[in-house]
This record gives structure tokens, C-alpha cells and sequence, in this order.
């Protein structure tokens, strides 16, 4: 899987044109600031047939388009962009146990999932863990997640990052049919 730069930023062209011209080496893409499914239907014209879009869902405007997002073929599941929606609606990420934190991570965990399911896509990706040298919080933010059905958690630190964490043994990914 290959992050882009989210569109209007001076590294989207680029990504893009990379993605294109190397099909057979990027499965699926993960498109950030996903929140205009017109956009996101233009992108996934671009992009080589067939190539899964995996939707990071990071803004306000994101959440309450998240059920036309994965509507759209391409788009296999959501992930929830945590750090970036915090930021947006002035929660601070750092004090991810306050009480506003958790309430509103929690609403939009339930938003994706109800989204991904209503469509057909697999559950959504939960946000980022950002102290991957912490395995106390990686696991603390895998159980967050489980009880809204979030099947996988994504790991980052400033210039790196790492592979989704499976919660748990999962089937594969399926979209309206289709299987990733």
C-alpha cells in the first residue's frame, strides 16, 4: 500500500504519477483527506485499473461523507485519520484519554463502521498509534478500537511507518463483492 499526498498539496501530482506508472507494485492506495467522493471518483479514474483506494477519513466534512466514500468501487475500506480530525476540531491528541477525546473518537469509529457496512466494505482501519516505541499504547489504542469493530490499527512516527497491526485473525478485505 502507498500513501499519497492528499490532493492540492505540491506532492500529489508526483505520488500519483508514481502510482501510475508502477501498477504491479502498489496493491492498493491510501488516499488522504478523503472527504469528496466526487474527487475521489475523478482520482480513481487516474489511477491503473482495478487499484484499491483505501480512504483516510481525517476531517469533519470526511465523517459525514463517509457512506457515499465507500460507496464508490475502488474503495475497499476507510481509515480513520485521528490525528488530523483532533487537530480540526481542537482536541488535543497528546491527552488521548480526556473525556472529549474519547467521545469523539468514539462517534466517528461508530460512523465508519456503520458507513463501511451499510455499502459492503471491510471495516474501517482505527487511527493511528504515533508512540510506536510504546507497546502498552499500541495495545491501549487496539482496545479502543475493538469494541466499535475497527479490525486494524496503523502505526507512525515522523518519517516512518509501519504496517497495519491486525486486532485479530480477519478474513480478507471485501467491498461489494470484490475481494483485496
Amino acid at each position: 500500500m502507498v500513501r499519497i499526498n492528499a490532493a492540492g498539496t505540491p506532492w500529489h501530482v508526483s505520488d500519483v504519477s508514481m502510482v501510475v506508472a508502477h501498477p504491479d507494485a502498489v496493491l492498493a492506495t491510501m488516499v488522504p483527506k478523503a472527504q469528496d467522493p466526487a474527487e475521489l471518483a475523478s482520482l480513481s479514474r487516474t489511477l491503473p485499473a482495478g487499484m484499491a483506494i483505501i480512504s483516510l477519513i481525517e476531517t469533519a466534512a470526511g465523517v459525514l461523507q463517509a457512506a457515499a466514500i465507500c460507496s464508490l468501487a475502488p474503495v475497499v475500506r476507510p481509515a480513520f485519520g485521528s490525528v488530523d480530525l483532533a487537530a480540526q476540531l481542537g482536541v488535543d491528541y497528546n491527552s488521548r484519554y480526556t473525556l472529549s477525546h474519547v467521545r469523539s473518537a468514539s462517534h466517528v469509529r461508530s460512523a465508519l463502521v456503520l458507513a463501511a457496512a451499510a455499502v459492503g466494505c471491510a471495516s474501517p482501519i482505527d487511527g493511528v498509534t504515533t508512540n510506536i516505541g510504546d507497546d502498552s499504547q499500541l495495545v491501549a489504542d487496539l482496545e479502543d478500537a475493538a469494541p466499535s469493530a475497527s479490525r486494524a490499527n496503523s502505526a507512525s512516527t515522523p518519517g516512518k511507518s509501519l504496517s497495519p497491526t491486525s486486532v485479530s485473525p480477519r478474513p480478507p478485505m471485501k467491498c461489494g463483492g470484490r475481494v483485496r
